[in-house]
């Protein structure tokens, strides 16, 4: 890969060159946000400009949560993600 020279080896780790030539960056995935077994009901809010909650249910809307994943963005054009976690 041809990176500009003033990119260490650490940062260089981080990239990756594709098919086309191009470069992109490097993913490591670090668990999965699928949707559970048995989900059967997703409810999404907005407690805030820069924050969406995800809640998974079996039984509908009044059923048990089996996962709930919060989604951070930087600001409220919601181009860039903060962190994502999930319970």
């Amino acid at each position: 890969m041809v990176l500009k020279n003033n990119i260490n080896d650490r940062e260089m780790n981080k990239f990756q060159e594709t098919v086309t030539g191009d470069h992109a960056v490097r993913v490591i995935p670090f668990g999965t946000l699928d949707i559970p077994d048995g989900a059967d009901f997703i409810a999404a809010t907005y407690p805030d400009t820069v924050t969406e909650v995800y809640t998974y249910k079996q039984g509908g809307s009044g059923g048990s949560t089996l996962k709930t994943v919060t989604v951070i963005y930087t600001d409220t054009t919601k181009d860039n993600l903060l962190s994502v976690a999930w319970s």
